[in-house]
C-alpha cells in the first residue's frame, strides 16, 4: 500500500496532495481543498496540471528533495486555482509526492491556525509516548495565544529533522526525539533551556549567542549553519531554520527551530574544495606541449611550450630523428608498435607513458595522440597530440599509493569494524577487524548480510535489522545508530553506526562503523546498581555520615547522623555544628578540625558526653574531601558506641566469671575421671572373674550374655570418660599432634579389629587399600575413625554392614564410612558438630553427643576437611579429606 493511514492523516491537513509514478499516472490523491478538482486514479498528472519553473515530465524529480514549485491547477478555461507546493521523491516506493501548502496564488492563507495545531498534534504519533504530555503542554501554550503562522507545515515535511518549540523567552518547552539524538542530552535536561545550551557545548562557535535573538526580533524566518558539540563533546555541523511565532496582536510569543545534522555534507564540501585545489594545481603544473606529425613527410611541428618542456631552443626546428634520440630506446619501440601499427579509423587514439632524457636527467611524460587523416589503405597519415611532463605526478602517485597502503594498514588495525556498502547494501570494503578470515572477507565483497548469514548458518534476524536501518538511512539521508546484542556464554554488545556519503542530493555509498561496547554497558549497569546501593546504604547505615564546610557549616547528612546527635534533619542543614553538637562533643570535634586543616591527615577520637540527659560515647573520624557540589570540604563519620562500651565492660565481668567456671569444670572432670576409673577397673576385673568362674569352674554358660553386657557397658563408660578428658583438653588447648609416618594398610588393620565382628555380630566391609605411607597422629586419628565406625554400627542395627573405603586422589587421602542406617533429619544437620548434641531421631539409642565434635576437631588439627551426605531411612556417608604427606626423618 503506497499511502498508509498515518500518512493519510498528515496529508489530509494540506489543501491537496497527489502521489504519482514516473509516467505521471496518479496513484492516490486527497486533501481538504479538492472541491471542484476532478481527479481519478489512473489520470495523468501532466494532462491535468501545468508545472512551472522548468520542471517537465522527465525523471527530474528522482532523488529531488523540497523542490519549491508553483503548481497551477486548471479545471476549466476560466477558473484557475493556484497553490505553492513541494514535490518529493519516495525512493522506497519509487513514486513522487506533490504536497500543496495553504498559501494560495494571492499570498493569503485559506487555512485556520487550528489546522496547523492539528499538524503538530500529529507529530505525537511519531514520537515516544512518554513525551506526549509535554507536546500537549507546548501546544496548549501556543493555543493560548491566537497565532497566525504557516510554519508548522514545515515540521511534518521531514520527520527526521530535529524540532524544538520555545516559549516567549526562547526556552525549550518541547522537542522531538531527533533533537535528543542530535545533541545526546536526555529530554529532561533540554526542557527549560535555550536550544543553544544543548548544542554549543564546550567550545567557541562561529555564531555568537545573541545572533538568534537579534534575528527573531526581525519577525521573519531565517537560516544559518553552525558547528556544535554533543553531550560527549563530539563535534558536528548543523543547519537551522528559525521561525518566530507571532500572535494576532503582533507579539512574538515563541519560536520554532528546525535543525538538521549536516556534518557529512560539510565533510563532502571540504573534500570537494580540496579536490578542486588539487585539480587547479595539476592544470597549472601540467604545461602540456602540442605536436603535429606528418608520417609521409616525416615532418613534425612542436609548440613553444613543448620546447620549453624539453629545454630545446625556442626558434630552432627539430627533426623527428632528433626528438626520437631523446626518448628511451625501449619506449621508441613502444611508440611505433602502439601508434603506426595499430591505428585505424575505428581505433584512432593512443595514450602511452615514455621516458625522455632532458638535460641529462630522465623524466616521465604522458604522450597522447590521435590520427586525424588516413590514406586509401586506412593507414594513418597525420597525427596530433600532446606531451605532458608527469614526473612530479608519478612521484605524487607513488606517495599517494604509499599513503593508501598506510591508511589501509591503519584501517585494518583499528580495533573496530569498518565496512563500506553501496546503495544496494552490498559490501564494497571490509577491514580485517570486521572479518579476520581473508577468504570470507574477499567472498563477501558484492554480497550482503543475508548471504553471510546463509554461509555461516546464522539466524537472519541480524540481517533483517541491518537492512531496516540501512533503508531508513537511504530514506532520511541521516546517520543511523543502533546497538546489536549477541547472546552467548557471555552476552556482548556492539554499537553500529551507518554514515551516508552524499554527493549533491544522492547517497553515493554508506560507511559502517562498529565498536564493542560490552565493557561500557557492563560498567554502566554496575555503576547504576552501585549508585542505587550507595543511596540505599547511606540511608540505612547505623553510622552517621555528614559533609561540613571548613567553617563548620553543615552541608548534608544521612538519617543516622541526625538521630545520633538528636537534632531535626529538616532544620539543621546550613547551621553551624556549634549549634547542633553538645558542648563536650563540639569542643572535641572543633579541636580535631584544627588539627585536620593543619596536617590534612585523618583525625580520629572517642568522646563521652551527655545527650538529652543520657551518657553517650561517640567514636568519630574527620577527613578532607573534594565534592563537585561543595568543592573542598570535611567528611565526618560519627558512631554511637555507647552500647559497645557498655557491653565491653559487661563482657569483662562475664569473661572473668567464665574463666573461674572453666577452672572448676576442668578440675571436676579431672577428679571425676580419676575417681571413676578405679571403681570401673575393679568392676570390670570382677565381672571377668565371675564369667570365668561360671564358664570354667562351674560349667554354667547361661549367664554369660548378661556378664558380656556388663563388660560392654563398662567399656562404654570408659570410652565416655576418655572422650570427656579429650573434650576438656580440646577446650584448654593442651592437645599437640604427634605426627608419625604410618603404612596405611597396617594402620587400618589395627583400627578395624573391634569391628571384625562388632558386638551385634556384623563384620565391617573394607575396600582395597594401597600400600601408602602418610604422616598422621595415629592415636588421635584412630579415635576419629573409631567414633565414625561405632556410630555407623549403632545407627544401622539390623541393616547391611557399614563400609570403610580409603582412596588416594591426587595429593589427598579420602576416608569414607558409609552405612545403611536411620539417616540425619535436615533440621539437625546444622548442629551436628556441637558438643553434647544428639539428633532428634536417636533417643532410643545410647550415646554422649560428643563423638562427632571430637572427629571434627581431630580432622581440622590434621589440616583436613569432613563432609557428609545423608537421607532419612536410607543411610549416611562421612568423608574425611586429609593432605597426603610424610614426615622427614
Amino acid at each position: 500500500m503506497i499511502v498508509d493511514s498515518h500518512a493519510r492523516k498528515i496529508f489530509s491537513c494540506f489543501p491537496l496532495y497527489i502521489i504519482f509514478n514516473q509516467e505521471g499516472i496518479i496513484i492516490d490523491h486527497g486533501g481538504y481543498k479538492t472541491e471542484g478538482i476532478f481527479l481519478l486514479a489512473g489520470d495523468n498528472i501532466f494532462n491535468k496540471f501545468t508545472i512551472r519553473n522548468s520542471i517537465n515530465k522527465s525523471r527530474l524529480f528522482v532523488n529531488s528533495k523540497h523542490l519549491d514549485t508553483d503548481v497551477t491547477i486548471l479545471y476549466n478555461e476560466d477558473n484557475i486555482i493556484m497553490f505553492n507546493a513541494t514535490i518529493d521523491y519516495n525512493l522506497k516506493q519509487n513514486t513522487y509526492v506533490l504536497v500543496a501548502h495553504n498559501k494560495n496564488a494571492f499570498g493569503t492563507y485559506d487555512g485556520q491556525s487550528e489546522r496547523f495545531i492539528s499538524l503538530l498534534q500529529l507529530l505525537k504519533l511519531k514520537e515516544n509516548t512518554t513525551q506526549g504530555g509535554e507536546l500537549h503542554k507546548a501546544l496548549d501554550y501556543y493555543r493560548s495565544f491566537a497565532i497566525d503562522n504557516d510554519i508548522f507545515g514545515e515540521i511534518v515535511i521531514d520527520k527526521s529533522d530535529s524540532v524544538t518549540m520555545s516559549d516567549i523567552n526562547g526556552n525549550v518547552i518541547w522537542c522531538n526525539n531527533a533533537f535528543v539524538q542530535l545533541t545526546g542530552y536526555p529530554y529532561n535536561e533540554i526542557i527549560g533551556k535555550r536550544p543553544r545550551d544543548s548544542m554549543y557545548g564546550k567550545a567557541s562557535v562561529y555564531v555568537d549567542r545573541s545572533f538568534v535573538d537579534r534575528n527573531v526580533e526581525k519577525r521573519k524566518p531565517f537560516y544559518f549553519e553552525n558547528i556544535a558539540y554533543d553531550a560527549k563533546g563530539k563535534e558536528y555541523w548543523f543547519s537551522a531554520k528559525v521561525y518566530p511565532v507571532i500572535s494576532v496582536d503582533d507579539k512574538i510569543i515563541g519560536r520554532v527551530h528546525i535543525m538538521r545534522d549536516i556534518t557529512s555534507l560539510k565533510v563532502s564540501e571540504l573534500d570537494v574544495e580540496v579536490n578542486e585545489n588539487l585539480l587547479k594545481i595539476a592544470i597549472d603544473t601540467s604545461n602540456a606541449g602540442v605536436w603535429v606529425f606528418n608520417i609521409h613527410s616525416s615532418q613534425i611541428d612542436i609548440s613553444d611550450q613543448l620546447k620549453r618542456l624539453l629545454l630545446l631552443k625556442p626558434q630552432q626546428r627539430y627533426s623527428i630523428r632528433e626528438l626520437l634520440k631523446m626518448i628511451n630506446s625501449s619506449d621508441r619501440v613502444s611508440i611505433y608498435n602502439r601508434t603506426i601499427k595499430i591505428l585505424s579509423p575505428e581505433n584512432s587514439n593512443f595514450d602511452i607513458e615514455i621516458r625522455i632524457s632532458v638535460n641529462g636527467a630522465i623524466r616521465y611524460f604522458q604522450l597522447k595522440g590521435k590520427s586525424i587523416r588516413y590514406d586509401s589503405g586506412n593507414k594513418p597519415i597525420l597525427l596530433v597530440g600532446t606531451l605532458v611532463d608527469v614526473t612530479e605526478y608519478k612521484e605524487i602517485i607513488r606517495k599517494v599509493d604509499h599513503q593508501r597502503q598506510f591508511y589501509n594498514s591503519i584501517l585494518n588495525n583499528i580495533p573496530s569494524d569498518i565496512v563500506v556498502w553501496d546503495t544496494y547494501h552490498k559490501y564494497k570494503y571490509i577491514n580485517n577487524t570486521a572479518i579476520k578470515n581473508d577468504g570470507i572477507r574477499s567472498w563477501l565483497i558484492d554480497k550482503d548480510d543475508f548471504d553471510y548469514c546463509e554461509l555461516k548458518g546464522f539466524d537472519t534476524s541480524l540481517a533483517v535489522e541491518r537492512r531496516k536501518q540501512f533503508e531508513e538511512l537511504l530514506s532520511s539521508k541521516l546517520p543511523q545508530k543502533f546497538i546489536e546484542k549477541f547472546p552467548g556464554e557471555k552476552t556482548t554488545y556492539k554499537l553500529r553506526i551507518m554514515y551516508p556519503v552524499i554527493t549533491g542530493d544522492k547517497v553515493e555509498y554508506v560507511i559502517g562503523y562498529g565498536i564493542d561496547i560490552t565493557e561500557q554497558i557492563d560498567n554502566a549497569n554496575i555503576a547504576t546498581a552501585q549508585a542505587k546501593e550507595l543511596r540505599v546504604t547511606l540511608d540505612i547505615v547505623k553510622d552517621g555520615v555528614a559533609t561540613i564546610a571548613f567553617d563548620g557549616t553543615l552541608l548534608e547528612a544521612n538519617h543516622s547522623f541526625y538521630n545520633i546527635i538528636n537534632v531535626q534533619s529538616d532544620t539543621s542543614v546550613g547551621k553551624n555544628i556549634s549549634e547542633l553538637f553538645s558542648d563536650t562533643l563540639y569542643t572535641s570535634v572543633h579541636k580535631k578540625i584544627k588539627q585536620l586543616l593543619s596536617s590534612y591527615k585523618e583525625q580520629n577520637a572517642e568522646v563521652t558526653c551527655i545527650i538529652k540527659g543520657e551518657v553517650k560515647t561517640f567514636d568519630y573520624s574527620l577527613t578532607v574531601s573534594f565534592s563537585y557540589q561543595y568543592n573542598s570540604c570535611i567528611k565526618i563519620r560519627i558512631t554511637d558506641v555507647t552500647d559497645i562500651v557498655n557491653r565491653e565492660n559487661n563482657l569483662k565481668d562475664v569473661i572473668s566469671k567464665e574463666i573461674e567456671l572453666n577452672k572448676h569444670k576442668t578440675q571436676f572432670i579431672r577428679i571425676t575421671s580419676h575417681e571413676l576409673r578405679t571403681p570401673l577397673a575393679i568392676i570390670k576385673s570382677s565381672s571377668e572373674l565371675i564369667k570365668y568362674y561360671f564358664e570354667k569352674e562351674l560349667g554354667v554358660v547361661k549367664y554369660g550374655k548378661y556378664i558380656d553386657n556388663v563388660l560392654y557397658q563398662i567399656d562404654s563408660m570408659a570410652d565416655i570418660l576418655d572422650q570427656l578428658v579429650l573434650i576438656n583438653k580440646m577446650g584448654t588447648g593442651d592437645i599437640k599432634l604427634n605426627y608419625q609416618n604410618v603404612l596405611l594398610q597396617d594402620f587400618i588393620k589395627d583400627v578395624i579389629k573391634p569391628y571384625q565382628p562388632f558386638t551385634d555380630g556384623r563384620h565391617l566391609q573394607v575396600g582395597t587399600i594401597d600400600a601408602i605411607v602418610t604422616s598422621i597422629d595415629p592415636a588421635l586419628f584412630k579415635i576419629a575413625l573409631y567414633n565414625l565406625l561405632t556410630n555407623s554400627f549403632k545407627y544401622s542395627y539390623g541393616k547391611e554392614s557399614p563400609i570403610l573405603n580409603v582412596t588416594k586422589q591426587g595429593k589427598e587421602l579420602l576416608f569414607s564410612v558409609k552405612d545403611s542406617g536411620i539417616g540425619i533429619p535436615n533440621n539437625d544437620i546444622k548442629h551436628l558438630y556441637k558438643s553434647f548434641f544428639r539428633a532428634s531421631n536417636v533417643s532410643s539409642i545410647p550415646g554422649s553427643g560428643i563423638g562427632l565434635t571430637i572427629v571434627d576437631f581431630i580432622v581440622k588439627m590434621h589440616k583436613g576437611t569432613i563432609k557428609f551426605s545423608t537421607e532419612l531411612g536410607v543411610g549416611t556417608e562421612f568423608i574425611i579429606n586429609l593432605p597426603l604427606k610424610t614426615k622427614k626423618s
